[in-house]
């Protein structure tokens, strides 16, 4: 997640960054000095085994890992921030809460924590390989050998696109009755009932 291809003692945190495994570098990072060993270890001078100790057939494709694992914390990041503003604003100014521009930051944080979400998924599923099970089996001989599994993958999918259908239909309908939308307007009324008896 981090990487880190070589064991040091005092390792330091990478933000960003782009590793290369044939120079066994990570390009282009921010490091913090003694970052990771103090985040690993609580000790800025603790050492911090890299992926060369390990035998290379045994190593994750490092690239997407990082960027994942960089990805979920860029957007963790906003979020904090996000709620940090949330509480100063509350604090200061209630009603800068209801601004355009700090409504607009909390909707778009809506998306941001599914893509984390899905980064941290790619993190952990990407990180472990190649192993299911750490030493005892590896993810090419855990792959079911159990035929018939596609009735039970289109019954999910059609559960899951109803799910979210309806999901859908239930928000329309309380964004339709908010107060925050003006009279007369399509999303105040989303059935055109307003004036008719």
């Amino acid at each position: 997640m981090e990487g880190q291809f070589e064991t040091e003692d005092g390792a330091p945190l990478r933000i960003g960054g782009i590793p290369d495994v044939a120079s066994r570098t990570t390009r282009y990072a921010i490091e913090v000095p003694k970052g990771l060993s103090l985040l690993a270890h609580h000790d800025p001078d603790a050492r911090v085994q890299g992926l060369a100790a390990f035998p290379r057939d045994e190593w994750p494709d490092p690239v997407p890992v990082h960027l994942a694992f960089q990805a979920m914390v860029a957007g963790g990041t906003a979020m904090a921030l996000l709620s940090v503003a949330a509480a100063w604003l509350f604090w200061k100014k209630r009603e800068g809460l209801f601004g355009r521009r700090f409504l607009i930051a909390v909707a778009l944080c809506g998306p941001v924590g599914l893509l984390c979400v899905e980064a941290g998924w790619g993190v952990t599923e990407m990180g472990r390989q190649p192993w299911a099970i750490r030493g005892i089996m590896r993810t090419a001989e855990a792959v079911t050998p159990v035929g018939g599994l596609l009735l039970p993958f289109a019954f999910f999918s059609l559960l899951y696109l109803g799910l979210g259908a309806a999901s859908v239909w239930l928000l329309r309908r309380e964004v339709g009755a908010s107060p925050f939308f003006p009279a007369g307007s399509r999303a105040a009324d989303p059935h055109g009932t307003e004036g008719k008896e």
